[in-house]
């Protein structure tokens, strides 16, 4: 795709020009302005009505932003327009004004003629009789003219998501068109891309607070509910529909005007990936015996017959093939019957609509166990689209191969935001790393899926970000060529739809990057999974991750008051409700994770950190309410879904059942027979000083400490009351803060924190143990010991340094990295669950060999000699997606022979690998492997041997490392 404006006639590209704006200036044209004249539109009398409904819109916009309407008029004489120019729209071959300013020379169309949803936007003088001027608006096709309308109406300010997200317009004073700069814009990067409305019981509730119920079936999923999905779908620059299908929905049956309006618009419609021939899941029950074609094929074809009777005479993506009833795997279907299957419907569609079978879209949606189908052998017609898919979880299953992209009828991808199903489904509010999905299907694009996107969206609104994300790299991808283009795209959009300043734009893309990786970690619905994910015992884990959900928080509300009032409400609902509605989420599991720690430790604070959980839990519903009551309760329903409590696959009481607390630990203090009025406790122990009169043991103070690190001691009241407690070193050269307090149960100061803070300076050269006495009332109630070592590296060292027996290592900041060939690496900037990622680059590059393909140097520093350590690689959630290149990767430490790693057993196609459930779960898979390693100055080099491997962290356990979800801290890398 290509989209540039051109100075005068053709004359220059200057990319990303814009031919409107509001102010004034020398050679300017006045479309429209709040103390002129409305804007006049003209379309002609045999334009697609679907094209002069959109200029109708156009007319609204224009009222949305300067606040007077525009007026259209539909063939006929204009009188002059009182503002300097109007706006003719139409389109090539379907307009006599557009083609008679062709035939002029008037307009030239060259760059757009027979090409598909193209549009030039150009100033024409003296286009009919008693118009000086005039913005025209042409388009190549039905779809060309509408985009090019809307792209009018996004430009000066009205966002697509208007309705959906309650987005305000951009006030203006003025609009202006220059004369002197074409707007063109030509074929999409992928031609059909679309949503597919699934799992939409809170949209389902939704609409039926807000449009009646239909006269043919007991769904409010009626024309006037898709007059608004239509029109979105068409101002995102979409063209594609999978329609809602749960309860009783069943698109063309529930109202006759559905499948019209939807011709009218413009909109293409489609069916679900096991709804063959337009005919939805809820028809299936009219059929005279099992959905089984081997036993039932007459009765089966009968019915898709009649799909394709009643929406021959609109634009439709036929679905070819079938699955087993009721969206499951068919236990009698074989690979020779899904052949005559799709055959049989290809000679349907030919005989039903009298075109030629190359003329006809036709899609077949390789799902689960139908890739198994595929991989057999089995011959589909070349004008067939094949539609690979994800795991459900965003992770590619199939991309098309290198010998399978001369395919006729292409290949697309259908991709989940939402998912039910095994091994947990989720479907609260968007749980997606946006990064991750532009890791994917930039992919999938290069390897050459460029004929149909879609997405699985449930109830469109929770995803509303997610959604106009993946349609633009859809629409055009050249915006999407790097890495960071996700990331700009953001920034972009918070300035087009809030009119954001460049500051508050960049604050709204780190809110979305933060979210995504907060929630890559573990989505709502899996957090009672157990054991439960976050330590509450290493490198201050869980506590770490409730301070980022809490700093995200803040940093949304900061960026909300910063913002035009008008606006907060909407921001709110998009960036400032996920934000907390997530931390409370988590604030209730992590609060019940760490009751259980200080049960077992003995603390008098083991209720508060109950009552923290339930408090969450409150402040959760209390946010949903709020969710529900802003615009008037416009829209209420949309995040009521079930996000705690999970049991196996779905939600309690699905799909409308209750949130439940997890399990919450209590102590009773009172009951508490031991004479220890003041406990200490560590990181890395479930228990404390209370239960054992031995010395506590802190892990290892280094010199050279992972980045985050930060060495303390808990000291805590284990009954209710007030206590003295006194800290103190044996050493002079480590130092306590607070070495001193008063402990007060129930309270805030019930728990303690004391940091320790060495000196270095002082320290010894040799490891030395440092004993610290814990005192209350001038009795001794714990000692602990801690080893320092005085660690140092060589003044030429750069690379990282191991601290208490781990080396961990940020693969974004390597010592090396080389390229060979054109072929070598690049950071993803905040994919993963921890910092960025690191792949080969650029992704259509062939398999590499550690032999000649690039590597990955990193040059780290150890203290001891370890034979038996371990190499640990954490990777992104990538599958083999091209089963003839299966992901691997190689690795040696320094001159040693480097050896390679398959990432997966073979395993079948419409099927997962091994450990795929908790992989998912866990959002990546990792790799681990033995290592020896010798003391002082190390290398490790890392080939990555195809495009799909993302590496996320390294690790080197030297036997210190404890047990996490994360893994350890960053450590210290010295440069």
């Amino acid at each position: 795709m290509r989209i540039h404006v051109v100075v005068a006639a053709f004359a220059a590209v200057q990319i990303g020009f814009c031919n409107i704006l509001f102010d004034g200036g020398p050679g300017l044209l006045q479309l429209a302005g709040r103390n002129a004249e409305p804007v006049q539109l003209l379309c002609a009398e045999n334009e697609y009505d679907g094209v002069s409904r959109a200029a109708g819109d156009l007319a609204l916009d224009f009222g949305r932003v300067v606040g007077v309407n525009g007026t259209l008029s539909q063939g006929g004489n204009v009188s002059s327009p009182d503002n300097d120019a109007l706006i003719i729209i139409g389109t090539l071959g379907h307009s006599t004004i557009i083609d008679q300013l062709v035939e002029q020379g008037t307009l030239n169309v060259s760059e757009i003629e027979g090409h598909w949803e193209s549009y030039i936007q150009q100033v024409v003088k003296d286009p009919i009789q008693g118009v000086s001027n005039a913005l025209v608006i042409a388009g190549s096709d039905k779809r060309g003219s509408i985009y090019g309308v809307y792209d009018i109406s996004k430009t000066i300010g009205v966002s697509p998501w208007y309705f959906w997200a309650s987005i305000p317009s951009n006030a203006r004073y003025a609009v202006f068109v220059d004369p002197e700069r074409v707007k063109v814009q030509t074929s999409p990067s992928v031609k059909y891309r679309g949503i597919f409305i699934n799992d939409e019981w809170d949209l389902m509730s939704w609409a039926e607070d807000k449009f009646p119920q239909s006269s043919h079936s007991d769904t409010h999923f009626t024309h006037e509910f898709y007059s608004l999905v239509f029109e979105l779908l068409l101002r995102l620059r979409a063209n594609y529909l999978w329609p809602a299908m749960k309860g009783d929905a069943a698109f063309y049956a529930d109202d006759p005007l559905n499948g019209q309006l939807a011709d009218r618009y413009g909109i293409i419609m489609g069916t679900s990936h096991h709804e063959p021939m337009a005919r939805a899941y809820n028809e299936q029950s009219e059929i005279s015996g099992p959905w089984d074609w081997s036993e039932n094929s007459q009765e089966i074809t009968k019915f898709m017959k009649s799909g394709v009777e009643r929406a021959k005479g609109w634009e439709t993506m036929w679905t070819m093939g079938m699955r087993g009833d009721g969206d499951r795997e068919s236990p009698t279907l074989t690979a020779p019957q899904l052949e005559e299957v799709i055959q049989i419907q290809q000679e349907m569609l030919v005989e039903a609509t009298g075109k030629e079978v190359d003329e006809i879209p036709q899609a077949w949606m390789l799902y689960k166990e139908v890739g198994k189908y595929w991989q057999a052998g089995m011959n589909i017609s070349e004008h067939v689209t094949l539609m690979w898919t994800d795991d459900n979880f965003g992770n590619l299953n199939r991309i098309p191969l290198a010998n399978e992209t001369d395919r006729i009828g292409g290949h697309g991808i259908y991709y989940h935001f939402g998912y039910v199903g095994e091994p947990r489904s989720y479907e609260w509010i968007s749980t997606i790393q946006m990064v991750k999905t532009w890791e994917q299907m930039h992919l999938a694009y290069e390897k050459g899926a460029r004929s149909i996107w879609v997405t699985n969206v449930q109830d469109i609104k929770p995803h509303a970000l997610s959604i106009q994300h993946f349609l633009d790299m859809a629409y055009d991808m050249s915006h999407f060529q790097d890495p960071g283009s996700t990331t700009e795209w953001l920034r972009r959009w918070a300035i087009e739809n809030f009119g954001a300043s460049d500051e508050i734009a960049v604050a709204v893309g780190d809110i979305v990057n933060m979210y995504g990786r907060l929630v890559l970690r573990r989505k709502y619905e899996t957090l009672n999974i157990l054991p439960f994910a976050f330590s509450t015992l290493n490198y201050d884990e869980a506590e770490s991750v409730l301070r980022e959900w809490q700093d995200l928080a803040t940093l949304a509300w900061q960026t909300h008051d910063a913002l035009d009032p008008q606006v907060q409400d909407a921001f709110w609902l998009l960036f400032v409700y996920p934000a907390e509605a997530g931390k409370h989420v988590f604030e209730v599991y992590i609060s019940a994770a760490y009751g259980f720690v200080y049960r077992a430790q003995g603390r008098a604070s083991t209720n508060q950190k109950s009552l923290q959980a339930m408090a969450a839990f409150v402040a959760d519903n209390v946010t949903e309410n709020a969710y529900n009551t802003r615009f008037n309760g416009q829209w209420d329903h949309f995040v009521q879904h079930a996000r705690m409590g999970y049991e196996g696959i779905h939600a309690p009481g699905d799909p409308y059942g209750p949130n439940y607390l997890p399990p919450l630990a209590w102590h009773n203090c009172d009951s508490i027979k031991h004479n220890k009025n003041v406990g200490v406790a560590v990181s890395g122990l479930n228990s404390s000083s209370i239960f054992t009169d031995e010395a506590l043991i802190l892990p290892v103070i280094d010199q050279s400490p992972p980045s985050r690190s930060r060495p303390y001691i808990d000291v805590f009241a284990a009954v209710n009351g007030s206590f003295p407690y006194v800290v103190t070193s044996n050493s002079s050269f480590v130092k306590l803060d607070p070495s001193s307090g008063i402990l007060t149960s129930p309270g805030k100061e019930s728990d303690i924190r004391v940091a320790l803070a060495v000196d270095w300076k002082t320290a010894p050269e040799e490891p030395t143990w440092v004993a610290l006495d814990v005192s209350s009332e001038s009795s001794t109630v714990a000692e602990v010991l801690v080893l320092v070592s005085k660690t140092t590296v060589p003044s030429n060292f750069t690379g990282w340094v191991e601290a208490n027996g781990v080396v961990s290592i940020n693969p974004a900041r390597w010592s090396h990295a080389e390229t060979t060939e054109g072929v070598s690496y690049v950071e993803l900037p905040w994919y993963g669950k921890t910092a960025s990622g690191v792949k080969l680059w650029p992704v259509t590059v062939d398999s590499q060999d550690i032999s000649s393909g690039p590597k990955l140097q990193y040059n780290f520093f150890v203290f001891s000699d370890v034979d038996d350590a371990l190499l640990i690689i954490y990777l992104g959630g990538s599958l083999d997606h091209d089963p003839t290149r299966p992901l691997k990767l190689g690795y040696a430490l320094g001159s040693d022979t480097a050896k390679e790693v398959r990432l997966f057993e073979d395993y079948p196609a419409g099927g997962h690998p091994a450990d795929w459930s908790p992989s998912v779960v866990n959002g990546g898979w990792n790799v681990t492997v033995d290592i020896s390693v010798s003391k002082g100055a190390n290398s490790l080099n890392l080939w990555l041997l195809e495009p799909g491997v993302v590496v996320e962290k390294i690790v080197m356990d030297l036997g210190g490392m404890k047990e996490s979800f994360l893994g350890p801290p960053e450590s210290l890398y010295i440069s």
